[in-house]
């Protein structure tokens, strides 16, 4: 039996030497599935969407306080919310996401069109962070950056 080491989201040929997983962990310590983090989502639309109308904050809506990191950007508890200029309004975006030595992930949603996404993947980086930005992009309904343009060498990787 053989242990599969990722690369480092910086230089793809740097193969990474194996740790112990909890000395150095995400924030928090949090360990999840795709499963847990898609439920967790519906269910903070859900208390997104109550909070507008008028409701009490349940524990879902994490940015009921928040403190202002700059511009549009404010960060409440573990999640940050901006609003993203959508062709002729303004749509909020909540999530938090980042990267640790062999996985990255991002989770986001935009209560006002009850969408959400999450990435989970292998490596990190500015590479991931860029496809981040463009699938949001995408979904949100705003033109794209740029155009990725990938050689069938670079998909084989």
């Amino acid at each position: 039996m053989g242990m599969v080491l990722p690369s480092a989201p910086h230089k793809r040929s740097l193969e990474l030497q194996p740790w112990v997983t909890g000395t150095t962990v995400a924030s928090g310590g949090v360990f999840s599935s795709i499963h847990d983090l898609s439920r967790l989502m519906f269910l903070q639309l859900e208390a997104y969407a109550a909070y507008d109308h008028g409701a009490t904050p349940s524990h879902l809506v994490l940015t009921h306080r928040k403190k202002i990191v700059s511009g549009k950007l404010e960060y409440g508890f573990g999640m940050f919310e901006s609003g993203k200029d959508c062709k002729e309004r303004e749509i909020r975006s909540l999530g938090h996401g980042g990267d640790l030595d062999g996985y990255g992930s991002h989770y986001d949603f935009y209560p006002e069109l009850n969408l959400g996404f999450i990435m989970l993947t292998s490596s990190g980086g500015k590479d991931f962070i860029a496809f981040h930005n463009e699938l949001e992009r995408f979904l949100v309904g705003l033109p794209a950056l740029k155009k990725i343009v990938l050689s069938k060498k670079e998909l084989k990787k």
